[in-house]
C-alpha cells in the first residue's frame, strides 16, 4: 500500500504497478488461457444462406486491467492461428460473427494484456450457420377467445371453422375446449398442406379424458397423417401417430397425465417416425424412412379424424397447433415449445 500526498501522474501509477514497495519489480504475468470456447450457428434468413456465429468463452485472468481478445478464423480444420486470421478484437467474453455462409467456420481465441503478453491459444470451435428455419404450413395460437373462426398465423390462409367448441385459458392465453363427442376445427384444402415426403404435427394438449373402447382421442389429423393423444384401454390409452393411416407404421409413447398441459410433436421424414413428449424423443420408428405420403388434396382437422363423418373426438384442450410439410429437428421442436404462436 502506498499514500501520496500529491496527485499522481499515470505514469508513476503504472510505475508503481511494476514495482513493490520494497522496490523489488512485480513479475507481469499472461493472461490465462479463454476457456470454454463455443461457436454457436443461427438460422439463415430465409430466402438465403447467410446468417451469425456466435462466440462465448470464460473470459481471461489477468494481473492487471485491460485485456484484449483476439479472434481468428478460417474455413478449414487445420489452420494454425496468426495475424493474418484475426477477424476482430474485442474487450469483451463474446463476439457475433455476421453474414457468414452454411459452411462450417473454425475459430480461435486468445488474449492480450496492456503489456503486450499474450495467453495461450484458446481450443479450436466449430460453428456453421444452419439452413433457414422450416415455417409451418399452418399455426393456430387459438387467441381468438369468441367467435369461430380460427385464424391462422403462418401466412398461408389455412384458417380453420370451429364446431361445438368453447373458448377457455390455455397454455398461452387461450385455448379451445374440445367436447369428445362432436367438436373440430375444420381447415379446408390446401396446396401449402401437402405433405409429399415428410410432415412435423404440434400442439400443447390437455386431455380431460382416455380414449373410449368405441373412440381414440386425436389431436391433428390430415391426408391419412395422424397425431392421437390417446389409443382406446386395448392400447393402454398411449398416444400414437401414424402416417398413410398407418400403412407405413407408428410410433407410440407413455400415457399422458389428464388435466395437465404436456407437448406432443410427431415427425416423419428421411429417417422414419418420431414422436416426442415435452421436446423428449420417446419412440423412433425408421421403417419406410422417406417413403411417398399420400400428397393428396385433403382437409386438415383439429380434434377429430379428416374424414367426411368425423370420429375419435378429443376431450379437452388444445392450444398452440404447427403442422410443417417437413420434419423437424429436435432442438427445433424444443424452440416451438418455449414459443407460443403469434
Amino acid at each position: 500500500m502506498r499514500i501520496y500526498g500529491t496527485k499522481l501522474e499515470a505514469e508513476d501509477i503504472r510505475a508503481d504497478m511494476a514495482t513493490s514497495v520494497n522496490g523489488l519489480t512485480v513479475p507481469d504475468t499472461a493472461p490465462t488461457m479463454p476457456g470454454e470456447l463455443t461457436a454457436t450457428g443461427g438460422y439463415a434468413a430465409p430466402g438465403t444462406v447467410d446468417g451469425d456465429i456466435r462466440l462465448t468463452w470464460n473470459a481471461s485472468v489477468d494481473d492487471k486491467p485491460g485485456v484484449v481478445y483476439r479472434i481468428y478464423r478460417a474455413t478449414f480444420l487445420t489452420f494454425v492461428p496468426r495475424a493474418a486470421y484475426i477477424i476482430a478484437t474485442v474487450t469483451t467474453s463474446g463476439y457475433t460473427d455476421s453474414l457468414r455462409s452454411l459452411a462450417p467456420y473454425y475459430y480461435y481465441v486468445d488474449a492480450v494484456d496492456s503489456t503486450g503478453q499474450a495467453s495461450p491459444m484458446s481450443r479450436q470451435a466449430m460453428g456453421a450457420v444452419r439452413p433457414p428455419r422450416p415455417v409451418p404450413a399452418a399455426a393456430y395460437g387459438m387467441e381468438e377467445g369468441s367467435g369461430n373462426v380460427v385464424h391462422d398465423s403462418s401466412g398461408n390462409l389455412n384458417s380453420g371453422q370451429a364446431r361445438n367448441t368453447a373458448w377457455t385459458a390455455g397454455k398461452h392465453g387461450n385455448a379451445l375446449f374440445f367436447n369428445g363427442t362432436s367438436s373440430s376445427v375444420d381447415v379446408p384444402p390446401s396446396y401449402s398442406l401437402q405433405a409429399v415426403r415428410a410432415v412435423t404435427f404440434e400442439a400443447w394438449v390437455n386431455p380431460a379424458s382416455y380414449g373410449r373402447p368405441d373412440n381414440k382421442e386425436v389431436v391433428i389429423s390430415s391426408a391419412g397423417n395422424t397425431l392421437w393423444s390417446s389409443m382406446t384401454a386395448v392400447w393402454d390409452n398411449v398416444p400414437e401417430a401414424s402416417v398413410r393411416s398407418g400403412q407405413l407404421g407408428s410410433v407410440r409413447g407413455p400415457r399422458l397425465p389428464l388435466n395437465t398441459w404436456s407437448h406432443l410433436a410427431f415427425t416423419f421424414g428421411e429417417d422414419g417416425h418420431r414422436l416426442y413428449i415435452n421436446g423428449v424423443l420417446v419412440h423412433h420408428n425408421g421403417l419406410h424412412a422417406g417413403e411417398y405420403l399420400s400428397g393428396s388434396y385433403s382437409p386438415l382437422r383439429i380434434g377429430a379424424l379428416d374424414i367426411s363423418s368425423p370420429r375419435d373426438h378429443f376431450h379437452g384442450l388444445i392450444d398452440d397447433v404447427r403442422v410443417y410439410t417437413t420434419a423437424l429437428l429436435p432442438d427445433q421442436i424444443a424452440e416451438d415449445m418455449s414459443q407460443p404462436v403469434i
